[in-house]
């Protein structure tokens, strides 16, 4: 680092932004003695030599990384504040609340170390920032998803009712169709019945009452048939009318699905685009 070598310069290093901790060992070759620091971003201080440095006079293990366990005791401010402390030299202009720190051993302790522990900076905070976004969409997602689980439910079943109610009014128009099958067929075997009365009438009164019977047999079983006829055709309006009400149903259940699908959509692709700036910036 720049300014090592001599005492009254000022020594700087640019640090990333997401410094968790800065670890920094001092050695003191005779003389006043002390150590001052200033953390900036651009002009602005972010931090200085405070009570919240920890100095020792032994280097523990693992002492300058972040999340050290170990015992390191507060930094003392040294009886040397006034001389450090005077606006003179290359660190003039450094914050004036900067305090001169070193161990509780004084001039004894030749070489020190000292750490501080940082919060991450703004990129801490805009990963903060972009978890919660994403954590607001995913709700988002999560509820439309829900939604559009439960409309989707919803016109699965109406859909199966409408196929059910066709189905019923389909057997019974095939019914109806039947019926008047029949009843065209009694018709005709009633008309050839007809014309063989006529025709046998002037030959055999016997015969005349024979063919008589059978006409009349044939026009109850065509009665019969019609009769089946309009009780099947009944049936099946009624079914038609019960179709259209499911059908309408149906069409409002897809038009709710429709809406909570794009909804779903308009949640998945914010979340997703929140997750990746999340992930971005976690990943540095």
């Amino acid at each position: 680092v720049s300014g090592q070598e001599r005492w009254n310069l000022l020594s700087t290093l640019n640090i990333p932004e997401a410094t968790r901790s800065i670890g920094i060992k001092y050695r003191n070759t005779g003389g006043p003695y002390g150590l001052m620091a200033e953390i900036k971003d651009g002009a602005k201080v972010l931090s200085v030599s405070d009570g919240s440095w920890k100095c020792s006079n032994r280097p523990h293990g693992g002492w300058e990384k972040p999340g050290f366990k170990g015992r390191f005791p507060a930094a003392v401010y040294t009886r040397q504040q006034g001389s450090f402390n005077k606006q003179m030299g290359e660190w003039r202009t450094m914050s004036p609340n900067r305090k001169v720190l070193w161990t509780a051993g004084g001039g004894r302790d030749k070489s020190i170390f000292c750490r501080k522990e940082l919060d991450g900076g703004r990129r801490a905070a805009a990963i903060k920032a972009a978890h919660a976004t994403y954590t607001k969409y995913n709700g988002l997602y999560v509820a439309h998803f829900k939604k559009f689980q439960a409309y989707n439910t919803q016109y699965t079943t109406s859909s199966k009712a409408v196929v059910t109610v066709t189905g019923h009014y389909n057997a019974w128009v095939k019914k109806a169709n039947e019926a008047a099958a029949n009843a065209n067929k009694v018709a005709a075997a009633h008309k050839t019945a007809v014309t063989n009365y006529n025709t046998a009438s002037a030959a055999c009164t016997k015969k005349l009452a024979d063919l008589k019977k059978a006409v009349d047999a044939q026009a109850a079983k065509q009665k019969v048939y019609v009769d089946q006829n309009k009780s099947y055709l009944a049936k099946a309006n009624g079914y038609k009318a019960q179709m259209a009400a499911a059908q309408k149903t149906q069409a409002t259940h897809k038009a709710q699905r429709a809406a909570a699908e794009k909804s779903y959509k308009d949640a998945l692709a914010k979340r997703t685009a929140a997750l990746a700036a999340y992930k971005k910036l976690a990943q540095g």
